[in-house]
């Protein structure tokens, strides 16, 4: 009888994801519907500090619910507020947890894209949010959409709204805290 592998990160990572899906909670790209956790203080930033691709990083802490068996808890989260574009306004920002949904490493944003590994899709002419533990490659025009890698969706979104010229990030997705 040969004795059963040890248990791995890995394994034990799967285990809970097929655990969460079968919860029916979302495993794949953020929809509209998606639910959003208010943070503990809003994020301001001002419109005028953002240029066209380049990241203005920010952290904000928000509230994880108590679960089974685990109280609520606070959790820090790191994020960045781009512009994907040269157009004013709202339609080209994007607010992007830069823990990557796979493993919860951190994504970075990836200029010269000779550094990236794309097999499958096609190589775009703007920077992508890449993470370093395992390659899965975001998307930040697509408001972080999964393009390749383990990932089994996009990152996780913050919302925001406009007022006067500042930014004040206040929500984002439930599923980057549980």
């Amino acid at each position: 009888m040969t004795p059963e592998p040890p248990a791995t990160r890995r394994m034990w990572l799967q285990a809970c994801l097929t655990a969460l899906g079968a919860q029916g909670l979302p495993a794949t790209a953020p929809t509209p519907g998606a639910s959003y956790l208010r943070l503990k203080e809003p994020v301001s930033i001002a419109v005028g500090d953002l240029q066209p691709w380049r990241p203005h990083p920010f952290s904000a802490w928000v509230d994880k619910p108590a679960a089974e068996g685990e109280p609520a808890a606070e959790r820090l989260l790191k994020g960045i507020l781009v512009r994907a574009s040269g157009k004013p306004g709202p339609e080209s920002l994007r607010a992007l947890c830069l823990h990557c949904p796979h493993e919860l490493c951190y994504v970075q944003l990836v200029e010269d894209l000779q550094h990236v590994r794309l097999e499958q899709s096609e190589r775009p002419d703007h920077p992508l949010l890449v993470c370093p533990c395992h390659f899965s490659v975001f998307d930040p025009q697509k408001e972080g959409a999964l393009l390749e890698g383990p990932a089994e969706r996009g990152l996780f979104r913050f919302r925001f709204q406009m007022r006067d010229d500042v930014v004040e990030i206040r929500e984002v997705e439930a599923a980057a805290v549980l």
